[in-house]
């Protein structure tokens, strides 16, 4: 977090994303970002996974965007590929797995 520019915490949108092979590591990992907050209590982060209607990822994304998602590959894709997931703001990304880091036409 200390690469990210003081004030750029105030702009609503992405500025990391997470991918996690499963839902409950991804549940988990969010869990310890909002844990760290405190530190840090003007950074939002929200998990997104399936299981949970995209509907309700879309309306986060748009009334309050969370400068850190994490989630699984399908939902984020998913959310990316409906345009509902800018992606060009994104400055950090962490896999938890290496393969999820490319699709397959790209290895």
């Amino acid at each position: 977090m200390q690469e990210f520019p003081e004030n750029s915490f105030k702009f609503g949108r992405v500025l990391a994303q997470v991918l996690c092979h499963t839902r409950e590591l991804a549940f988990q990992i969010c869990n310890e970002f909002e844990r760290f907050s405190r530190y840090l209590p003007d950074i939002k982060t929200k998990v997104f996974y399936g299981g949970v209607p995209v509907a309700e990822h879309k309306r986060i994304l748009k009334s309050e965007c969370p400068h850190i998602i994490v989630g699984t590959p399908g939902r984020v894709l998913q959310l990316v590929r409906e345009k509902e997931l800018a992606t060009k703001g994104i400055s950090a990304c962490s896999a938890n797995d290496p393969c999820l880091a490319f699709a397959p036409e790209d290895r």
